[in-house]
């Protein structure tokens, strides 16, 4: 019954009229938090691999020889200018790279992506002129939640419906841990991580995690956002 009354409040709030309706942005669904808007969900492996076979096409990214998909960053205050890998297909991964192109199988097709390097997240993000989360960003949208499931052992597809807030932006306590576009902090190189996932319950909830740019986890992935520009 507690999900059930959760599920209605969710439903009331998004019919409501305070709420801005879902925007469709590029093939991705945004919702509009003040003057922000954020991806209604966590990045899908499909859209990952459109990604992908849209930045081979025109060159921005690259495969090698050992399955390795690398793409250029411009660099940083700590992270050199440079070819970076950005994901690194294995027998294991759900994305496959055949004939010239990638793909992904319907099972995992709407699982969100992890085993992403920051890098990565932050590629797919320019390519479309998105954004990362600023921590600023991220602790707005990550407040006044509405759990809806248990506790989480497994990941499951990215429209499912683990938590959600009054804004309607699924998962942001939930399912992977997201990367977010700044440090840790000014002494440490680590890029920041937010969210729990199914492998880590974070307490507090806004509880900050990071690691480096170039690892590949497998419960972290990214969300998007658009700034729009002021007149």
């Amino acid at each position: 019954m507690k999900h059930i009354y959760v599920l209605i409040l969710i439903l009331i709030y998004n019919c409501s009229g305070k709420l801005d309706s879902l925007k469709k942005i590029k093939n991705h669904y945004f919702i509009k938090v003040e003057d922000t808007y954020v991806s209604k969900y966590e990045i899908s492996n499909i859209q990952f691999v459109n990604f992908l076979n849209s930045a081979l096409d025109k060159r921005e990214i690259q495969i090698d020889s050992m399955l390795n998909i690398i793409g250029y960053y411009e660099g940083d205050r700590y992270y050199k200018s440079g070819d970076k890998l950005l994901y690194k297909i294995v027998n294991e991964s759900p994305i496959k790279f055949n004939n010239n192109s990638f793909n992904v199988d319907s099972i995992h097709a709407n699982m969100p992506i992890v085993k992403i390097s920051w890098y990565a997240a932050y590629k797919y993000c320019s390519f479309y002129d998105f954004e990362l989360p600023s921590e600023e960003v991220w602790l707005k949208i990550s407040k006044n939640e509405l759990p809806v499931s248990d506790i989480q052992t497994t990941i499951m597809p990215a429209s499912s419906i683990i938590d959600s807030n009054i804004y309607g932006i699924i998962n942001i306590h939930s399912n992977v841990s997201e990367w977010i576009y700044p440090f840790y902090d000014d002494r440490w190189p680590y890029k920041q991580i937010r969210g729990s996932s199914f492998k880590n319950q974070l307490t507090p909830l806004d509880k900050k995690i990071g690691n480096f740019a170039p690892q590949l986890l497998e419960d972290v992935g990214f969300r998007p956002i658009i700034i729009p520009p002021k007149n």
